[in-house]
């Protein structure tokens, strides 16, 4: 790369910090919690330790437990939320 920036300091000095890889992952990450279902249910696992299942986060939210459960398959192919199997 050749060439200076408007201060005059070399271009070849400088690199992206960010990949585009690595922005296509985080734009994908930002569009899932433009949802407010999807934050509300973020919200709420972290304010309850993520101790609640599918049909108390649907009951406290006023959804569907079919809802809740696209939402939270969404959130974990992002990265937001990793699923816990507990049995009572």
């Amino acid at each position: 790369m050749e060439g200076f920036t408007k201060k005059g300091e070399p271009l070849s000095r400088f690199e992206a910090p960010l990949s585009k890889e690595d922005a296509l992952s985080q734009g994908n990450t930002w569009l899932v919690l433009r949802n407010k279902t999807r934050l509300r249910i973020l919200y709420l696992l972290k304010q309850y330790g993520g101790l609640l299942c599918v049909s108390e986060i649907a009951r406290v939210l006023d959804e569907h437990a079919a809802t809740i459960s696209q939402h939270l398959v969404m959130l974990h192919a992002s990265g937001l939320f990793t699923p816990t199997l507990t049995t009572r």
